[in-house]
Parts: C-alpha cells; sequence; structure tokens
C-alpha cells in the first residue's frame, strides 16, 4: 500500500459490532514498525455531509469516480 491508493475497510456502524467495507483513501502511513494508516472514508452520498465538518473534495470530475471505481475492483 502506498500513499494515494484507494482501499476497502470494514467501517463499524454505531453498535461497533456490525460493518460494511467502505472505500477510503490512504492519506498518511505512519513510519513505525506497526505501519498505521491515516484513512479518508469516500462516500457519493453527498446530501448526508455534516456541514463544517465533511469536506466535500471535487464532485464535478466523473474520471474522478472512474478511477476510485476502477480500484476498488481491482482490489476485491
Amino acid at each position: 500500500m502506498k500513499l494515494g491508493d484507494i482501499v476497502l475497510i470494514r467501517f463499524p456502524q454505531a453498535d461497533l459490532k456490525s460493518g460494511k467495507l467502505r472505500p477510503a483513501l490512504i492519506i498518511a502511513i505512519s513510519p513505525s514498525r506497526h505501519r498505521d494508516l491515516l484513512l479518508a472514508l469516500i462516500s457519493s452520498r453527498l446530501h448526508q455531509a455534516t456541514l463544517g465538518f465533511d469536506e466535500i473534495i471535487n464532485t464535478s470530475l466523473q474520471v474522478l469516480g472512474s478511477e476510485i471505481f476502477n480500484q476498488i475492483t481491482k482490489s476485491k
């Protein structure tokens, strides 16, 4: 894995027991031996964004959506 990769992670629901595989962008990788990752979750559900908290990034690029879809399907 490297910076900028799209990965699938099991993201827990509020009960912390169940969850679904969700796409995430690798923002940073810890230089320690544990290789912790800083991830940004990816969603197409813009109507659920929280003003002042969520970041909406370049929603006008259809190419970006295609690239993310291609990377996700390759990693399955």
